[in-house]
């Protein structure tokens, strides 16, 4: 099996939140904390909103790993970004790391919290708990060189309304909907091949 990743359909996607609903309900997060978000942007000179819904790219190169000074953010066996709560000592250098915002700090445990690709539910067979709710299919997990061929597409390495991901490479794929980036529908790809 090869690099597995989120893959996200914009022009699926109808902002109903059920995927943030469905993490927060999962891991018993407290009100105002997400692993997941759903959010509308809309691009420069239009009024049209597009939806974006985003979580932990599980990067090749992850920098909440890396700023981390007792292990506690690491690489599992899987290939996800994993957070060990024995380790952690809530030190907040993992958020600054992170380009997509994808790290926050819990006022209930004193430390860090974040997506694991609800490793649990896959270890069962099962997707993780956003892609199973959500009800417009706009989301998939696995193994992203399957997905790309599934998908087709042209692929490109960066997506214009993220921060820049090319020091990270999140194992990521997004489908853009038309005119949220110009013209034509285009893939683009946070990961990076090797």
């Amino acid at each position: 099996m090869g690099k597995l990743g989120f893959y996200f359909d914009m022009g699926r996607c109808i902002g109903c939140k059920s995927c943030q609903v469905a993490c927060k309900d999962k891991n018993n997060l407290a009100a105002g904390s997400f692993y997941r978000r759903a959010d509308f942007f809309a691009t420069q000179g239009t009024n049209v909103l597009f939806g974006y819904s985003g979580t932990c790219g599980h990067c090749q190169n992850p920098e909440c790993v890396a700023a981390c000074p007792t292990g506690a953010m690491h690489k599992t066996d899987c290939g996800a970004t994993g957070h060990d709560r024995h380790k952690c000592i809530g030190c907040g250098c993992c958020i600054w790391g992170c380009p997509l915002g994808a790290t926050s700090f819990s006022k209930q445990s004193g430390q860090s919290q974040k997506c694991n690709s609800c490793v649990d539910l896959r270890e069962s067979g099962r997707q993780p708990a956003c892609v199973a709710a959500c009800v417009s299919n706009c989301l998939a997990f696995g193994d992203l060189d399957m997905l790309k061929e599934q998908l087709g597409g042209s692929m490109e390495n960066a997506a214009y309304f993220l921060t820049d991901i090319s020091l990270t490479s999140p194992k990521l794929l997004i489908k853009m909907r038309k005119g949220a980036m110009g013209a034509e529908d285009t893939m683009v790809n946070g990961e990076t091949d090797g």
